[in-house]
């Protein structure tokens, strides 16, 4: 399907595919595969370069922060994705505040 507004303009054409994810984990990382025939003689799926990450988030309503103590961040996110001993960090790279502890 071609975009509706509020998609990002600029040269080419934009697509919309609906992607059945609902048995991918979250919390990982999958490549983006295209069959550019999409038929019978189609040469199969190529990876496109890009990777897209699985979240339970969906949605992040605080735009900004102060740089302060006990900053408030609300997100909504799937039921079983954000349980009870779940966590937010904000961090430069998610990998450094793990590595800080």
């Amino acid at each position: 399907r071609e975009p509706r507004d509020g998609m990002p303009s600029g040269p080419g054409r934009w697509f919309i595919a609906s992607l059945d994810a609902s048995k991918l984990a979250a919390g990982e990382e999958y490549q983006l595969c295209l069959d550019i025939g999409g038929g019978a003689q189609s040469p199969g799926l190529s990876d496109t370069g890009w990777r897209i990450f699985v979240t339970p988030v969906f949605d992040v309503a605080t735009a900004s922060v102060a740089p302060a103590p006990r900053q408030p961040v609300r997100v909504r996110c799937e039921a079983a994705g954000c349980g009870s001993f779940a966590q937010l960090l904000l961090a430069k790279s998610c990998a450094e505040a793990e590595a800080a502890g």
